[in-house]
């Protein structure tokens, strides 16, 4: 299915898809929103995709594709690491090519075949980073020009700013894990300062002390042998 044959204004699309943000839930409806609206919204688009660099930037994934087909000449892009969605990733450039195209043989017979006649791909940057980039097929022999060009911009302006801002929540999630952890870990270690000083007549730092040598001892993180003791499965002894 091709895009609207008049296009809407890129402020439109724009303003539907932050509307469509702030009550989705997920990166991935996220995006999906982003691929649908491409297909549907900008003139010329015959189907969408969103690449992604995963696995510590080693490999290439389609996240969001609007059909299997469009998915397919990602994915032979990616066997070769040659292709405009890899070119942009890599260089951080807009990519633009006719089909066919000799220089990309595997990504070209693919898009043949599905009848695509022009691929544009759009870098998305996370945080100076190329990290992906919004795919754009169309089956029309026409160019891109504005006002779809601008919309096919804005749309991957908004892809990029969604991945940013998954990229803050996936840090702030680890920040608040490692928080909720020191905090369990100081709560057991004063547990267990607690019953060792119920134990003995010694001071706290004494009692610190203690669980500090059995640590050192039995080669375990300081926490986990304050979770013994708490737990009634220790019994340190207070030696050097």
């Amino acid at each position: 299915m091709s895009g609207a044959e008049n296009g809407d204004e890129p402020a439109d699309l724009e303003a539907e898809l932050t509307g469509l943000i702030l009550s989705e839930e997920t990166v991935s409806g996220l995006l999906d929103l982003i691929v649908n609206l491409a297909a549907s919204g900008v003139e010329g688009v015959s189907g969408a995709s969103v690449s992604l660099l995963v696995h510590d930037g080693e490999q290439f994934e389609t996240i969001n594709a609007s059909s299997e087909a469009f998915r397919d000449i990602d994915q032979a892009q990616y066997q070769d690491r040659a292709g405009p969605c890899v070119q942009a990733i890599q260089t951080g450039q807009e990519v633009r090519v006719a089909i066919p195209i000799s220089d990309w043989a595997a990504f070209s017979d693919q898009a043949a075949q599905a009848g695509v006649t022009r691929v544009w791909s759009l870098p998305l940057r996370v945080r100076g980073r190329t990290t992906g980039a919004l795919n754009l097929y169309s089956t029309r022999s026409q160019s891109w020009e504005d006002p779809a060009a601008r919309a096919a911009r804005g749309l991957a302006r908004q892809a990029a700013v969604v991945l940013a801002n998954a990229a803050t929540l996936m840090t702030a999630q680890l920040a608040n894990q490692h928080l909720e952890q020191a905090l369990e870990s100081r709560d057991l270690i004063g547990q267990a300062k607690g019953i060792l000083m119920a134990r003995q007549p010694i001071s706290g730092d004494e009692a610190f002390e203690i669980l500090r040598r059995a640590s050192q001892r039995t080669n375990r993180k300081l926490r986990d042998v304050a979770a013994d003791i708490v737990a009634g499965l220790d019994q340190p002894e207070n030696r050097t």
